[in-house]
């Protein structure tokens, strides 16, 4: 089964990449969704994960990389 294509641009997706690769954490860096929703990047691991805080609902994300983000709809914002 094959992931999800983000509906994000190129040039949206290779920020997302350049972001989280340039900060020594990521931490505090501002997301936006593809269904509308925010969010704020709470903590990023290298070998932990990205873990997202949904401004909506309050539930929290957690992606294994950058790439798994992107797929599931998330850039930065």
């Amino acid at each position: 089964m094959s992931e999800p294509r983000s509906c994000w641009s190129g040039a949206a997706q290779a920020l997302t990449r350049e972001a989280l690769a340039a900060g020594a954490d990521g931490t505090g860096l501002c997301l936006k969704h593809s269904a509308g929703r925010f969010g704020v990047l709470v903590d990023a691991r290298p070998h932990g994960g990205l873990r997202v805080f949904d401004r909506r609902d309050g539930t929290r994300h957690t992606f294994m990389d950058p790439e798994a983000l992107i797929a599931a709809g998330w850039v930065v914002d």
